[in-house]
């Protein structure tokens, strides 16, 4: 009983990751240009199961010169413990037991596949102001 809401929470957690793995796609008609960042990280959170959390990023690059739309991404950031939780490492924070901890698609996904599509299109990054 203590782990039901995320027992509850658990056909949707995947069905959101799917989503999100679903949700990866670049304009193959776009060839060349530099790469600007645009609504990076804009988030949302959907409750889940019971009152699981689930904190979905949606990323977007877009051509520098033309605005125009080039490689579109969401992951989901993280899912929130259940009634029951395990500390996670020494601080005061928590994790699930059963939902992904890392939440989804791994990062090295989502790594490996923009990092295709950048070189599928030919395109080069414009350095990110909040990284200099």
């Amino acid at each position: 009983m203590p782990v039901m809401d995320e027992v509850i929470a658990l056909p949707q957690a995947y069905v959101l990751c799917k989503q999100a793995e679903d949700a990866f796609w670049y304009d193959p008609s776009v060839k060349g240009g530099v790469l600007k960042y645009y609504n990076e990280n804009l988030s949302e959170e959907k409750i889940i199961g019971l009152n699981i959390k689930a904190t979905i990023r949606h990323s977007s690059s877009i051509i520098k010169d033309t605005d125009r739309p080039a490689i579109k991404f969401m992951d989901v950031v993280s899912f929130s413990s259940g009634v029951l939780h395990m500390p996670a490492g020494s601080s005061t924070a928590s994790m699930p037991l059963l939902l992904p901890d890392q939440g989804c698609p791994d990062s090295n996904w989502i790594f490996t596949n923009y990092q295709k599509a950048l070189n599928l299109l030919n395109l080069t990054r414009e350095p990110r102001p909040d990284l200099q």
